[in-house]
């Protein structure tokens, strides 16, 4: 399952690893997973994309270190307010676009989640802005620890004129486990789990991959 790591997008990253780290001299252990877990990412830009095989390894061995310690043990149902916000991408080892990269280029990824009404928008921006792309989707919970989200529309705006949208294809879904929610630091863990993948429809993907 592809492995996706976000952080408030008002958190600017090396002042969040240095409060982590000063966390972690005051024995809170997983302020010093988070301040290592975004110390690895770090040097690979925002959002790290395509790291060393020795890098990913060490990404995914700290958030499973992390996940066994996650505080919010009902994400996806009592606690879904947890996600709420807008939050910024600093790690992904998901096919693009949702990585936040959209072929060589690499954008500003965020993840606007709102527990009310139960949408999600993934905002992929370029320049600053001038070009932006927005993916929009519901959800619902599938256990308290997971969600089923639906892919609805692909929108462009470019210098902010809009252009048509685009509706997905009927069934266009993944599973999103959430498997550590604080103030900090969100990880997903997603995966198609018999959902449809655009993308592969289209030949943009392997369709092993």
């Amino acid at each position: 399952m592809a492995l996706c790591i976000s952080l408030p997008s008002a958190y600017e990253v090396a002042r969040a690893i240095g409060v982590m780290r000063e966390l972690a001299g005051r024995a809170a252990p997983a302020a010093a997973l988070k301040g290592d877990l975004l110390a690895a990412a770090r040097p690979y830009g925002l959002p790290a994309l395509r790291v060393p095989n020795d890098v990913a390894l060490e990404i995914g061995r700290l958030a499973a270190a992390l996940e066994r310690s996650n505080p919010t043990r009902r994400p996806a149902t009592d606690d879904v307010r947890t996600l709420d916000g807008r939050w910024r991408v600093v790690y992904s080892d998901a096919p693009p676009p949702s990585n936040g990269a959209l072929g060589p280029f690499r954008g500003d990824a965020f993840q606007i989640v709102d527990a009310d009404t139960c949408t999600y928008v993934n905002e992929l921006m370029f320049g600053g802005g001038a070009v932006k792309i927005c993916l929009a989707a519901s959800f619902e919970p599938r256990g308290p620890d997971a969600l089923r989200v639906r892919f609805e529309t692909l929108t462009f705006s470019i210098f902010g004129s809009a252009l048509p949208a685009v509706t997905f294809p009927s069934g266009t879904e993944r599973t999103w486990l959430l498997t550590y929610t604080d103030d900090d630091v969100r990880i997903v863990r997603a995966g198609l789990d018999g959902g449809r993948s655009t993308a592969r429809d289209l030949g943009l993907i392997d369709a092993n991959e």
